[in-house]
This record gives structure tokens, sequence and C-alpha cells, in this order.
């Protein structure tokens, strides 16, 4: 048994190995077992009685065994827990892996898993148990795991809530077979997974199928389009040589240089407002802010299919960085993942005003860009803000999500493309059966 032995602690030396791994004190009862099996062993020689003697072997084996457990059960252990996917579409059902290795030759007759997960994304065909830490489930299972053997279970998550989610740490749990005596490990290795906010259709929210984003071609153009040429000009100094229209200068006796068509990408930047309320310490409509980052997700998601660059900024921070929500304009699925993934990680409820957001992103904006406004709550500041945007030339979207259709000053009428998106009813989530509601415009 003692070449076993030294293998186990080599074994052990190099596995612990895991990072992220805290083993937790053993039992003591075990020298107190053994110091009882010596006495009656003691005892058994003293008054000649083998039986006696032949129990205090039996303790004595029955006491190395667990020592044996709990010294080794949890080395060369490896748990290892993977999801097939870190970006989620909402509602999809992501495919979770748990893999436990056991690395020695010794076996465990039991080995109790338990798996702190996000309770707001539930596990098919298991019951989370709930646990002490706030937004935390605990998932909980028993594996028997022979000598060098790898088993695995699959399960499968949906992803149900928007959300930056962490799965782990981990507790790991064995013991002998009599269950005498347990060994317990923290593995702190945890998995991520960004949940995108719920992308829909616009017509499901109650709006216009194409919402008022502004002209396909702007009125000012701003690059030249080297490939379409739209006549003909005198020439500059500095045109390049490649510009110059040979023909055209041998009829006319004088260079001319040819006129490009000038063309932009048009633009549109989303301004979201994650305040549910005027007042932060109201609180926060968790409701209310899903549907509006829904609404924008939806937004951002139709106007780069109909081809605008397209930018976001939020008045909220995203989990993990203090700054404030923002995306640069860009098109194509590149640019909606970075929106989707900005937004999935959006904490609402910071305070900080929209309206002071919007005057600051509107200095930046390229000339002939949309600005749409998602909010769950319109306020005096924000309809002021539109107003002086408006006297701008610029006629923004104002998308106004709440329970109630908001009132806009009579100044606003007429400036403002404005609609109401209600919350749905009970049960009908999806169904596209509201009605559309534009306030004004």
């Amino acid at each position: 048994m003692a070449p076993a032995l030294k293998q186990l602690a080599g074994l052990r030396d190099r596995l612990t190995a895991d990072a992220g791994r805290t083993r937790r004190p053993g039992d003591r009862r075990i020298g107190r077992w053994l110091w009882i099996a010596g006495g009656v062993a003691l005892l058994a020689v003293i008054v000649d009685q083998p039986l006696l003697l032949g129990l205090a072997l039996l303790l004595a084996l029955v006491t190395g065994s667990a020592w044996l457990w709990q010294r080794f059960g949890l080395s060369a252990l490896h748990y290892e827990r993977t999801l097939s996917t870190h970006h989620a579409s909402f509602g999809e059902a992501v495919e979770l892996e748990i893999t436990v290795e056991n690395r020695k030759p010794l076996p465990l007759v039991w080995l109790d898993v338990q798996d702190q997960f996000p309770d707001a994304l539930p596990v098919t065909g298991i019951t989370l148990e709930s646990a002490l830490i706030p937004k935390r489930a605990m998932f909980r299972t028993v594996f028997d795991v022979r000598p060098y053997e790898r088993v695995r279970r699959h399960d499968t998550v949906t992803a149900a809530a928007r959300g930056w989610y962490r799965f782990g740490p981990v507790l790991l749990q064995t013991g002998d077979p009599l269950g005498l005596v347990k060994t317990t490990e923290e593995f702190a290795g945890s998995v991520e997974l960004i949940v995108y906010p719920e992308v829909r259709p616009l017509a499901s929210f109650g709006l216009p199928a194409e919402l008022p984003l502004g002209e396909q071609k702007p009125r000012r153009p701003l690059i030249e389009d080297p490939f379409t040429v739209d006549g003909i000009r005198p020439y500059v100094a500095g045109d390049h040589p490649r510009q110059i229209n040979w023909r055209a200068s041998a009829r006319t006796g004088d260079l001319q240089s040819k006129r490009y068509e000038k063309r932009t990408t048009p633009n549109v930047q989303i301004m979201l407002d994650a305040n549910t309320f005027e007042h932060f310490w109201e609180g926060q409509d968790t409701t209310l802010l899903e549907r509006a980052i829904s609404l924008a997700a939806s937004v951002a998601a139709q106007a780069l299919d109909r081809g605008y660059q397209v930018g976001l900024a939020a008045n909220a921070p995203i989990a993990g960085a203090g700054a404030h929500l923002r995306v640069g304009g860009g098109a194509g699925r590149g640019q909606l993942a970075r929106i989707l993934d900005g937004l999935a990680r959006l904490v609402g409820g910071t305070g900080s005003r929209v309206e002071r957001l919007i005057m600051e992103e509107i200095r930046s904006l390229p000339w002939g860009a949309s600005l749409v406004v998602v909010t769950p709550n319109v306020t005096e500041g924000l309809q002021l803000a539109l107003l002086a945007i408006s006297k701008r030339g610029v006629r923004p979207v104002l998308l106004a999500c709440g329970r109630q259709p908001p009132v806009l000053a009579d100044g606003l009428r007429g400036r403002v493309h404005a609609y109401h998106v209600p919350l749905p009813l009970t049960g009908e989530e999806g169904s596209g059966a509201f009605e559309p509601a534009a306030i004004a415009g």
C-alpha cells in the first residue's frame, strides 16, 4: 500500500494545481479515534482478550480508511464547468457541461457538488436551491467517480433575462464510504454568460414598421465617392492627376477634372434614459427599464438593417466600469453585437439626467444625423432639451415607454416625432397586439 500512498501524495502536490482552490480544515476526530483504537489494543493485551484486540484493529482499519479519504479524497480532482457560448440572445438555450475527473487510484464513492448559479436563469429539469447570497441559487448534485474516471453531466440553461451573469464558485465535498468524516474544498473558478436584450420587430411595440429616421441621402453630402462620376469641373491646383479628364480638357482647351458624386452613410444616434423615475431615490421600475432597453436594442437592429450607421449612449454605466455606456457610430453586424453587449451589461437607476447626456452628445453628432430618445420617464427637463435641439433644425424621435402616455408641452407639437410604447398586458408579450399610439408629429 506504501507505493499507492506515495503516488497519491505526489499527485496531491501537483494537483492542487487548479488555481483558486481553498482546502478547509480536516476532521480532527480521526486523531482521537486512533488514540482510542490504541488504548483498546493496549487494554486487550493487558487483559488478554483477543476479541477486544480484533475490535481495536477493526477500529484502526476504519479510522485509517477514513483518514485516507480525508487526506486524498479531493486531491488530483479536476472540476470544470463550460458553456456552449458566452454571449446568448434573449431566450436562447445554452448548453452547460460539468466535468469531474478523478486523476488518482482512490475512488470517490460520493462527491457532493454545490455550485452557485444565477437565480435569474432557469436550468431545464432542475430546481435550484436558494442561496444566502442575493441573486444567487445553488445547483447541487452528487457524483460517483471511479479511479481515473471522467464523468460528464449535460444540462440546458435558458437565457431568460438580460444581464451579465457568473457561474461559480463551487464547493466540493467528499469522504469515506461510511460517512464518518468529510473533506471540503472551494474552487473559485467561474464562467460568465452575457445575455443580450430581446430584439423584436418594432410593430410588436406598437410602433410604425419604419420609424422616421431622416433621409437616406442627406441633403449635405460629406464624402466624395471616387467610383461615381457626376460631371466635370475646372481643374483646381492640388487635384490628383487621375482626376483629370483629358478628353474634356482637349475639347475645351483648359484642364478639366472629374467631379465625383458626394455621399455619406446616414447616421442614427440612440439616447437611452435608464431612469424610470424623475428622482433616483424613488427607486427603479425594473419592468419599465427592461422595456426601454429592449426597445433601444430593437431600434438599433432595424436601423442597422436599413443601412444606417448607428451609435448609442445611455445615462448609466455598464457593470464593471464607471463610465456611462457609449458606443460610437458604426454599421454592420459587428456594430449590433457591440450595442447589444453594452445594453446587456447596463446598470440602471444612477440618477444622471438624460437631457444632460443629450446636450453633450449632440455636439459631436455628424450633420444630418437622426436622434432617437428612448425613455421610460418624460420629464420637463427632457422636453426642454428636445425643444432646444428642434430649433437647430433636427426633428428628434421620442419613444416614451410607460403605463400612461406622457403629456407633451405645446411647444413640441410638430417639432418631435413622439410615440407612446405601452407595457404589454399579462400574457401578451411579443403578440404584436398593441396599437400604435403617436403622441405628436
